[in-house]
């Protein structure tokens, strides 16, 4: 069987707060992706992420680009807010 790049990120983010969860962390960073302004809310578990920010010829103030570290923003026309999801798996997961 056969799984998407969506299934495979979704298994590997639930995996990861599964063994936070087990030991004890509980440290939630949730990664709302846009690719024009919008209100962000307030709380720090929430990462406004600018998805296909590899391919748009403008930054979104206070907003963190898909396309730092190991990304693929440039893919953004084909992938939408997987892009998002990509570099946070990639990036953001490792990072915390």
């Amino acid at each position: 069987m056969q799984h998407s790049i969506n299934d495979i990120i979704m298994h590997d983010m639930l995996q990861n707060t599964q063994q936070s969860a087990a030991n004890g962390v509980r440290d939630i960073t949730i990664g709302v992706a846009a690719h024009k302004d919008y209100p962000m809310p307030q709380d720090p578990m929430y990462v406004p992420l600018h998805v296909g920010a590899a391919i748009h010829p403008y930054k979104l103030e206070g907003f963190t680009g898909d396309d730092t570290g190991e990304n693929i923003s440039n893919l953004n026309n084909y992938f939408s807010e997987l892009t998002g999801m990509y570099w946070l798996w990639k990036t953001a997961i490792v990072n915390t």
